[in-house]
């Protein structure tokens, strides 16, 4: 494992675009996504002003200025979030996140809309524990796959899990990977060769604070391979990013002297083939990792050691994940990252929270603009 340590210093953010989003409450943006067109879907949770409960939250918004085309709340009386969001080939836009459950816990929520935003369907799925969707991608075909954890079934504690529905919202199949533990998906990415990958975190499997896990299924569900990769303390895979060999880079927490982003360049047959660690003089705590240009750009949090300020990060890598630049972007108070995308424009979205002088959050979006990157 090489080990990569570098210095943040004050840096000016190029930005294309910034957008804020939200009301007088906490409201928060969770993940990115693309449509086939190139506009960007955006989901999250925002809070009513009335009951003070949270709804699910989507939207879609110009590429190019960060203007919103359409806007939509989803949920009840209980709290709802739409931690994740995929656009289809065909247009149709699936987020997958919790909703209430009979039982007084959560279950895994996913919806489907339009390309309008108009609602299609709705499902929820889960036992009488608390289950989660967090994490989505478009499936091969049509259909979703969504990815995320459940205390209902599985092998004992809370699983890794992962459901196959198709464009109509039935279920085609339902997995679920773990051991006695918790095992928790955090991140999807389907492979050229049409196999799904998840990766999230395990402490099943001789883990002290947690490792960075890896499954690897087919088409049908069937297991092709797992596996974890960490240290002494925890290690969380948080974003993936398919290779045109069938492989995945992982981008990863790894918790050292501060939190460390790691790189994890995984095979298409489990086998780990390089393992970077690249440690700043604060805490990373990755989110994303996509291509961008000729390399790769990964995004999420920076917290400051000494004052604990929280601001967004971006990190541009070449080819072979030497470092190229790295930017953070935020004010005095907390922005904190939980997604991005490297649009079709070429340009790195990150989406988040940032903190008022009100003391509540509005959802964030900051477009990079590369013409601007050292």
């Amino acid at each position: 494992m090489e080990i990569i340590s570098l210095v943040i210093g004050s840096l000016a953010c190029g930005l294309a675009w910034t957008s804020i989003a939200g009301g007088p409450l906490d409201d928060c943006l969770e993940c990115i996504d693309e449509t086939p067109t190139g506009a960007l879907l955006i989901s999250g949770s925002m809070t009513d002003s009335i009951d003070n409960s949270s709804d699910g939250w989507l939207m879609c918004v110009s590429p190019s200025s960060g203007v919103m085309r359409w806007e939509k709340t989803i949920g009840g009386p209980g709290n709802e979030c739409l931690h994740a969001v995929a656009g289809a080939p065909d247009g149709s836009v699936y987020a997958v996140g919790e909703a209430p459950s009979s039982s007084g816990d959560s279950d895994l929520w996913v919806i489907k809309l339009d390309a309008d935003g108009n609602m299609v369907w709705q499902r929820t799925f889960g036992g009488e524990l608390e289950d989660a969707g967090t994490c989505a991608v478009a499936r091969p075909g049509g259909g979703i796959y969504a990815g995320g954890y459940t205390w209902s079934a599985g092998a004992g504690g809370c699983d890794l899990w992962v459901l196959a529905l198709d464009p109509s919202g039935n279920e085609d199949w339902s997995k679920t990977i773990g051991g006695r533990a918790q095992d928790k998906a955090f991140c999807l990415a389907v492979t050229p060769d049409g196999n799904l990958v998840a990766g999230g975190v395990t402490f099943s499997y001789q883990s002290r604070g947690g490792d960075a896990f890896l499954t690897a299924l087919d088409q049908e569900g069937g297991e092709l391979w797992s596996g974890s990769w960490g240290g002494e303390s925890y290690d969380f895979a948080m974003g993936l990013s398919p290779l045109e060999d069938g492989g995945v880079l992982a981008a990863c927490w790894s918790k050292r002297r501060t939190c460390a982003l790691m790189i994890l360049d995984v095979s298409g047959y489990g086998q780990l083939r390089d393992s970077l660690v690249f440690a700043t003089n604060d805490d990373l705590r990755a989110e994303g990792i996509r291509p961008m240009g000729a390399g790769w750009c990964v995004a999420g949090t920076s917290e400051d050691a000494v004052t604990g300020d929280k601001d967004f990060f971006a990190w541009g890598f070449d080819a072979g994940l030497d470092s190229l630049w790295l930017e953070t972007c935020g004010g005095t108070l907390d922005e904190i990252c939980r997604g991005m995308i490297c649009a079709s424009s070429g340009r790195p979205v990150l989406v988040g929270s940032s903190s008022t002088e009100r003391g509540d959050t509005d959802g964030w979006a900051v477009c990079l603009d590369p013409a601007a990157l050292p």
